[in-house]
């Protein structure tokens, strides 16, 4: 198998990094000097989309059966997506719940880790 076809299994498990990523830029860059709510909301935003996303893709990806790579280490099938999907839509839910809080003023940070966990 090569490394494309590696990266194509594990485009979820990006789009959310990405994710955590692009909300920790946006919060330390230009949403520093705004309320800690509109931070709140748009970083939830931002994690719902990558979120919604990477689900959205899981969806599309048409795995050829079952993939078992490094010995175990990566293993693919119709159970791990179900269990992805489930740990995907479980985590829009935390993010929401976790936006309408006010209990830390490191909201970039916060949504980091939320999304990286």
């Amino acid at each position: 198998m090569s490394y494309a076809d590696l990266f194509l299994l594990v485009i979820p498990e990006t789009l959310v990094l990405i994710a955590a990523l692009i909300v920790l830029a946006v919060d330390l860059s230009w949403m520093r000097r705004r309320s800690l709510e509109s931070r709140m909301h748009m970083a939830g935003l931002l994690s719902c989309l990558g979120l919604i996303a990477a689900f959205i893709w899981s969806m599309q990806m048409d795995l050829p059966g079952k993939a078992n790579l490094y010995d175990g280490m990566l293993v693919m099938d119709p159970l791990t997506q179900l269990g992805k999907q489930a740990v995907l839509v479980l985590s829009v839910f935390a993010v929401l719940v976790s936006a309408q809080g006010r209990f830390t003023s490191h909201v970039g940070e916060y949504f980091l880790l939320l999304l990286l966990a």
